[in-house]
């Protein structure tokens, strides 16, 4: 009769731990934020102009391992320079950034991904680990047009 006991106590525990855990799970995708720039945006600048993509990571209840952005490009070199990766180291928010600078025109690219001839399809990826391997991630893809001189 106790085993049985112990073990009805132990579910409920079980039960009750992961009743609290879910809604702290499914909170931790509000964490990483894109602050001036939305999924499927299409972005224009002239040759030597820069943007700064910008992200916000609040994690107020554990402290993070990195937090980083960075961007990955459809045509590698070719309309845009990238502003390469952005990281921030044991704590519980962070506000990171990457550039994007016109380069030359963009008018000879082909249509790829979800943007249209012309344009340069690039993915702004952000990820947040936490000890014990715990990863999160979020990713937008955005064209960029760079226009003539």
């Amino acid at each position: 009769m106790k085993k049985r006991m112990l073990f009805s106590i132990s579910i409920i525990l079980i039960l009750v731990s992961l009743a609290l855990a879910i809604p702290a799970l499914a909170n931790q995708h509000e964490l990483i934020k894109f602050v001036n720039i939305s999924d499927g945006d299409t972005v224009t600048l002239d040759v030597g102009e820069t943007i700064d993509f910008q992200v916000v990571v609040d994690s107020p209840n554990a402290t993070f391992v990195q937090a980083l952005l960075l961007s990955d490009q459809y045509y590698p070199g070719r309309g845009i320079f990238k502003g390469g990766v952005d990281i921030v180291t044991q704590a519980t928010s962070a506000d990171l950034s990457v550039s994007a600078t016109g380069k030359n025109s963009t008018a000879s690219l082909a249509a790829a991904d979800s943007c249209e001839a012309g344009q340069a399809p690039v993915g702004l990826v952000a990820a947040v680990r936490y000890k014990g391997g715990v990863v999160e991630t979020a990713r937008i893809d955005i064209c960029i047009v760079v226009g003539v001189e």
